[in-house]
């Protein structure tokens, strides 16, 4: 069986023997959903036939792992879906209600099944959003191995460059041909080894980033079912509609969307479509309509859901005072409290929903054509097409969706409108070259032009928010990290709302010191290393602090800045080892932890540093000023 594993003839069960076939059986909860739904539309013996073979593939699964209740509700369901495997029954509706009703059953049985109880499975109809199919911890680790393959990469190449020294060495007159021609080929071969191990890499990693994302579109068909199941209980016919690209996003945020439309979509029902006849009277379709427009717009996502129903009646808005005043919370514009309205809760769980994603609502009511809400909220985390461009020898990404149009060549229309270098934008130093090429991008002001040096292509990629203590312009929505762990910025346009170049800083230069960074989170060192390399600091990096100490035997430093948690030596301890040190006994030492100063920072000064930075606090210039303090 795939949940076991044997070694040396031995059986071991694994930490979760059913955690396979909870994923299998979320994929067919779906599809039986999704076919249900489809089935109540428009009836095909092809859906029909699918439908059984689906719940036919969980029955037996069920079985297999010994689950005789679940199977056992399965075959009920089976039961149900065969009076569609020929024909139309006469009565479809109260069949395809009964057969949703054994879907709860089986999730609510299926939600038993993780190992602390708690639902884990995407739901059909649960409140609470479920889990991923794909476990994050082993998405990570496997993002670690990525990492660690492409480290080899590169001790690849330092093996490629040895060959090429070899193949130098043998044009010497005192070695012979034969080494000449041995030299090459290895070099040759390793090479392309190289090249094909770097391709396979960068195509791993990108898939992987993707797992960590869920599609929007997965809301769909809870979204569908959340829309039958209230039409129903209110004597009403709706169909639910989604336009728009289908976007990846971090399941947290995603379960907060879910929380906000599931309740918008029941609003519209509640307060919105009309029954049959009377939209027959209003000159309607029978079957009113829930549509979810989807926008992405630089980094932040546009939704809007839309009814086209009454829209709040003239009384019933005066009763609340305004459509603004709805989302102060506890306000209805039910005559009645009903199963799905009345309380004036359902607008407070949309606006806590909002606030929590960082967002804005807005609400839009037309009397007798439709109701529309608007949520508008940053991207935490979500996959992107961008354009990397590039200026003073530094990479940076564009958003595709802002970008209008690229050129080399100078137009009147172009030359009107608001611009600048990007180099001059950010603030870059370096070697100068003419920024000739033309990104026309849309921003908050409109439509504007910035030029840069070079494009270097179309990327997809998944871009992370900065961190508090990054140093970072107002129009820098994020970064994306490369293989190598470096972080790429992002610029997003729809945040210029100027064109005028970034403040420079008025500060003494710094002192030429090389400084350690220690952490084990490869975002902090290479955030750290960004802030000092950028005040002309020289920096090195280390993973825990046993890498450290061997950095210190080959390498002197002027400072170090240290974690304080970290696998296997703590900061405290490294830091205690170093002051056993004769050389790093007078280094200065800072200590920049997510652990709170007020408890921790008494320990550190203990141990030996001289400083302690809290990382949910931290100030970038505050840091900088500490070091140039200490290196005096």
């Amino acid at each position: 069986m795939p949940w076991w594993k044997s070694f040396r003839g031995g059986l071991f069960m694994s930490k979760d023997p059913l955690r396979y076939f909870r994923q299998e059986a979320v994929e067919l909860l779906e599809l039986l959903s999704n076919g249900l739904l489809d089935l109540e539309c428009e009836y095909s013996q092809a859906t029909a036939a699918a439908l059984l073979r689906h719940a036919h593939t969980l029955k037996g699964a069920a079985r297999v792992v010994k689950l005789k209740d679940l199977a056992d509700h399965v075959h009920s369901l089976e039961d149900l879906l065969e009076n569609f495997r020929h024909q139309l029954p006469a009565q479809p509706t109260s069949l395809i209600n009964q057969a949703l009703r054994w879907l709860d059953r089986i999730q609510a049985s299926l939600n038993q099944l993780s190992p602390d109880h708690a639902p884990t499975t995407r739901a059909v109809r649960s409140e609470d959003m479920a889990g991923q199919h794909v476990d994050p911890a082993e998405i990570q680790t496997l993002l670690g191995d990525v990492s660690q393959a492409y480290t080899r990469l590169g001790e690849m190449r330092v093996g490629a460059s040895a060959w090429n020294e070899v193949a130098f060495l043998s044009t010497q007159p005192e070695t012979g041909s034969e080494i000449l021609e041995i030299a090459r080929r290895q070099g040759r071969e390793l090479q392309a080894q190289i090249e094909h191990l770097q391709s396979e890499l960068r195509a791993m990693h990108q898939t992987v980033e993707q797992l960590r994302l869920q599609p929007l579109s997965s809301l769909y068909t809870s979204l569908q079912r959340s829309l039958r199941d209230a039409a129903q209980e209110a004597g009403i016919s709706a169909q639910f509609l989604a336009q728009g690209p289908d976007v990846r996003l971090e399941e947290g945020t995603l379960r907060l969307v879910r929380a906000a439309l599931v309740q918008a979509v029941r609003n519209a029902v509640a307060h919105g479509i009309e029954p049959a006849e009377q939209r027959r009277q209003l000159g309607k379709e029978p079957t009113g309509r829930v549509e979810l427009k989807v926008e992405r717009k630089g980094s932040w996502l546009w939704l809007t859901l839309s009814d086209d129903g009454r829209g709040v009646e003239a009384a019933a808005l005066a009763s609340a005072g305004s459509l603004e005043e709805l989302l102060e919370g506890g306000v209805s514009t039910s005559r009645s409290v009903s199963q799905l309205s009345g309380r004036g809760v359902g607008m407070d769980v949309i606006r806590e929903s909002a606030q929590r994603l960082g967002g804005e609502l807005r609400l839009e009511s037309q009397p007798e054509q439709g109701f529309h809400l608007h949520l508008r909220f940053p991207v935490q985390a979500a996959s992107l097409p961008a354009l990397r461009v590039r200026s003073r020898s530094r990479s940076l990404l564009l958003p595709l969706d802002c970008v209008l149009k690229v050129t080399h060549q100078e137009s009147p229309e172009l030359s009107e409108l608001p611009g600048i270098g990007l180099a001059e934008l950010l603030a870059w130093s370096g070697p100068t070259q003419d920024e000739k090429i033309q990104v026309l991008v849309s921003s908050a002001v409109g439509q504007a032009v910035l030029r840069v040096e070079a494009v270097d292509g179309m990327v997809q990629t998944l871009v992370h928010p900065l961190p508090r203590l990054a140093p970072a312009h107002p129009a820098i929505s994020g970064a994306a990290l490369d293989l190598e762990g470096r972080p790429e910025l992002v610029l997003d346009p729809a945040r210029l709302k100027n064109f005028g170049p970034a403040p420079k800083f008025q500060s003494q230069p710094d002192l030429v010191a090389r400084i350690l960074v220690v952490d084990d989170s490869l975002t902090t060192r290479i955030l750290e290393q960004t802030i000092l390399e950028s005040r002309g600091f020289q920096v090195d990096l280390a993973d825990s602090g046993e890498e450290a100490l061997h950095k210190v035997l080959t390498r002197e430093y002027d400072l170090f800045l240290v974690d304080a948690e970290m696998p296997g030596m703590s900061g405290f301890e490294l830091i205690r080892q170093l002051r056993e040190r004769p050389r790093e006994k007078h280094i200065p030492i800072v200590m920049v932890s997510s652990l709170p100063r007020s408890e921790y920072a008494p320990a550190a000064f203990e141990a030996g540093a001289q400083g302690y930075h809290e990382k949910s606090q931290f100030d970038q210039e505050e840091l900088v000023r500490e070091i140039r303090r200490l290196l005096a």
